[in-house]
């Protein structure tokens, strides 16, 4: 079965992250989301 899979790095990104997990959540229903925390000293790892 073929999808789409979404790869987020992210690194210090708490106050923009979830806004945009939920745009591409929005625009791309089925995709699959992967968010890649990259040793986050704020609080992205926990969003």
């Amino acid at each position: 079965m073929k999808g789409t899979a979404i790869l987020l790095p992210c690194y210090n990104e708490a106050l923009t992250i979830t806004k945009t997990i939920t745009d591409f959540r929005n625009a791309l229903p089925n995709a699959t989301i992967y968010v890649f925390d990259n040793s986050s000293t704020d609080d992205s790892a926990a969003l």
